[in-house]
């Protein structure tokens, strides 16, 4: 039995589109992405198992942050680069495109207070 469901808007039968726009109280655009995913409810922990789940994240967590302890910060985000750019090659674009952009930005200030600051000290 399936969990999750994943499908473009425009892809969707009658049915199921006007189901989704009926819970959301909206229209959907033909260009958006659906996600539907179904759990099971159930209460969060309290005390003791609440404290027990949390030990037991924070050693998963340690676990993997060991994994990962000789890996320079440039080759994880070259790895997460790459994971993106598999699974959502358009946004991925369009984030890396930002993130350029955003580093020439400071680049560019950075060089231009350099200048400001360097005719600043020198004599008059």
């Amino acid at each position: 039995m399936q969990n999750a469901a994943i499908s473009l808007a425009r892809d969707l039968d009658l049915q199921a589109e006007s189901a989704i726009e009926r819970l959301l109280g909206r229209s959907l655009g033909d260009d958006e992405q659906v996600s539907v995913h179904t759990f099971r409810h159930h209460e969060a922990p309290e005390g003791e198992a609440r404290v027990e789940a949390a030990r037991r994240l924070e050693e998963h967590l340690d676990v993997m942050a060991r994994k990962v302890k000789d890996v320079s910060q440039s080759e994880m985000e070259s790895a997460i680069d790459e994971a993106l750019a598999e699974v959502r090659p358009r946004r991925w674009q369009s984030m890396r495109v930002a993130r350029d952009i955003d580093e020439a930005l400071n680049r560019a200030f950075l060089h231009s207070l350099a200048k400001v600051l360097k005719v600043a000290s020198e004599p008059a």
